[in-house]
């Protein structure tokens, strides 16, 4: 039996959690979008630190007001 309170007994292996790759994608992409371009290098802790803590809606926004001020650091293919 699975529940909240028991844990899975083998890790997920062919299944994705969407909400956490979500979570994880979102934040990605503004350190992505943030340290491209600069010469802060994007393995340093404090950009991912500081995006962590930050609620999802908050991310967003600031995502899209500092693509809206730097259209030149979007990724189109």
């Amino acid at each position: 039996m699975n529940s909240i309170r028991r844990a899975r007994r083998r890790p997920r292996v062919r299944s994705v959690n969407f909400r956490a790759f979500a979570w994880v994608l979102i934040r990605e992409t503004l350190a992505t979008v943030l340290t491209s371009g600069t010469t802060w290098p994007s393995s340093d802790g404090r950009w991912r630190r500081t995006i962590a803590i930050k609620p999802t809606s908050e991310v967003k926004r600031l995502l899209a007001l500092y693509l809206e001020r730097h259209p030149e650091r979007r990724y189109i293919p």
